[in-house]
């Protein structure tokens, strides 16, 4: 089997942000294939490249070679109209194109891109039936997972407690309001992150929190922010190291979604941190416990309240949250590996 691949190697391409979770997750995976050969082309090179050039690349190699699956993770428009149509129209080449924020980017991005692929892959249940109804039926429902390749599984048995509570993410949404209340309460949660005064982690140091700490808290809201940064994208489109404007249509879209309610969704880390077998408090989220029963495998809080009155009792019983978390592992190494989501992805393609 042979796999053409394309994602960011760096947060958002940027190298000063470390490995995007697509490239230790994804990628990692993929050369870890048995019998499969894969080519790497980092979505990264469209900043050295610039967008024309970069796409004639990505052509040639698809030219060069026969590959079985194209399978790209997607987060603008690096990779042109004409190249996609180009490439779904190649014979025995099937281009699939994961979509990791269906929740709150269907409408104003996933809807404009769905008839470019052979196959799309969504991790939101509730947008299969959107697909369905602007004509799309070759669309796979697949989720997070955890790459057992990338991660270390040292003893934990080694790894003292020295957090009560840590979180690893941004503080965008309604994140830094709980720790800040979390704190005022009296907890000590430790948070690593862009935005958080301690700054970013690194990929191990960020293992090594999840396996220190007593209780790792996982939110569920989707990181649509409204601040400058992000009103400015509503009208501006950047490609390699340019910007041009949306036209209006766009522009009315990415406005419409600007303004949408945020909504909450699965994470990968919910996956990461069980699949190390540490200890997880999740902010509750639709179809969750479709792969994970909760109080046994893991922990839900539905408001800060709920989320207080949890990890008072689960600080104090160390026994009950050593079992969750060994029985969370389990599924996870069991159900929930990134090579059974893309053996699956690969299997339904095959059999169509």
């Amino acid at each position: 089997m042979k796999i053409f691949y394309s994602g960011y190697k760096y947060d958002y391409g940027k190298k000063e942000l470390g490995y995007s979770f697509e490239y230790v997750n994804f990628l990692k995976t993929f050369q870890n294939f048995k019998n499969s050969k894969v080519f790497n082309f980092p979505t990264d090179l469209i900043n050295l490249y610039g967008e024309k050039k970069f796409n004639e690349k990505a052509k040639n190699i698809i030219d060069s070679f026969q590959f079985d699956f194209a399978f790209f993770v997607l987060f603008q428009d690096e990779f042109s109209d004409e190249f996609l149509k180009y490439l779904k129209q190649k014979p025995k080449v099937n281009s699939i194109a994961w979509m990791s924020d269906d929740h709150w980017r269907f409408d104003n991005y996933s809807k404009k891109k769905l008839k470019l692929f052979n196959y799309i892959v969504t991790t939101d249940e509730n947008s299969v039936l959107k697909y369905k109804s602007n004509g799309f039926n070759n669309i796979i429902l697949s989720q997070w997972g955890f790459n057992n390749y990338s991660y270390s599984n040292t003893d934990l048995n080694d790894k003292k407690k020295i957090f009560d509570i840590s979180f690893v993410g941004q503080p965008h949404s309604n994140r830094r309001n709980i720790i800040k209340k979390l704190t005022k309460d009296g907890f000590n949660v430790y948070c690593r992150g862009n935005g958080w005064e301690n700054g970013r982690v690194e990929f191990d140091e960020m293992i090594d929190i999840f396996q220190k700490s007593k209780i790792n808290l996982n939110f569920s809201s989707s990181s649509t922010n409204k601040n400058f940064k992000n009103f400015i994208k509503i009208f501006l489109k950047k490609s390699g190291n340019t910007y041009r404007f949306y036209n209006l249509f766009t522009i009315f879209k990415n406005i419409k979604n600007y303004f949408k309610k945020n909504t909450r969704q699965i994470k990968g880390r919910v996956f990461e941190i069980t699949g190390l077998g540490c200890f997880l408090i999740s902010e509750n989220v639709e179809y969750l416990n479709k792969y994970f029963s909760i109080d046994k495998e893991i922990v839900t809080f539905d408001n800060y309240n709920d989320l207080k009155k949890k990890i008072n009792f689960y600080l104090t019983n160390e026994d009950i949250r050593s079992k969750v978390a060994e029985n969370a592992k389990k599924r996870t190494l069991t159900d929930h590996t990134f090579e059974k989501r893309f053996s699956e992805i690969f299997s339904i393609i095959k059999n169509k």
